[in-house]
């Protein structure tokens, strides 16, 4: 699990090219993230020593759970061309 939550900051990476990307792309992106915030909680739930955790750990867990909410709510989806620019 471990190994898990540390490539799951590769989700970010990623995402810095998401809006360029088709919506399926987003989609999935979107669903690997909210995957990624469940894998994380582990951290939560399994961690004896809760003095560790501060609030740098919450500030990116919680970065998952933000990604994947705006990609499924289609805010980063590329604006959609007028009749006047094609045109």
């Amino acid at each position: 699990m471990a190994a898990l939550s540390a490539g799951s900051n590769l989700v970010m990476i990623v995402s810095l090219g998401a809006r360029r990307r088709g919506r399926l792309f987003r989609r999935r992106l979107a669903i690997t993230s909210l995957v990624a915030f469940c894998v994380n909680a582990q951290w939560l739930f399994f961690n004896t020593e809760m003095a560790d955790v501060r609030a740098g750990y919450y500030l990116w867990w919680l970065s998952f759970l933000a990604l994947g909410c705006v990609l499924l709510s289609g805010v980063v989806a590329p604006p959609a061309r007028s009749l006047e620019d094609a045109g």
